[in-house]
């Protein structure tokens, strides 16, 4: 009777183990996703927020010889939101 109890135990304790370790799996694959949308979020905000720098400059330069600095700044951050977006799409697919 001890052993068939202890069968018993052994048996809903390996069962309680592979339904934790399926659910910590499929919490991995969640986590994975979230990391990859979070990703796309921090990259697509970093693309606007250089938008955003360049119209600045742009627009303080309005009507004025931009200095050489402020030019390559702002061709930098084309090059970059370039990079983003290509980024983005790639991982859209």
């Amino acid at each position: 009777m001890m052993k068939a109890i202890g069968g018993i135990l052994a048996i809903v304790a390996l069962f309680t183990l592979l339904w934790k370790a399926d659910k910590y799996v499929a919490h991995a694959d969640e986590m994975h996703l979230v990391e990859m949308r979070l990703d796309q979020k921090i990259d697509g905000d970093r693309a606007k927020i250089l938008q955003q720098q360049n119209w600045e400059l742009r627009k303080e330069y309005r009507g004025k010889s931009m200095p050489v600095a402020v030019e390559k700044e702002i061709m930098e951050n084309e090059t970059e939101i370039g990079n983003i977006k290509a980024k983005l799409k790639s991982g859209a697919k």
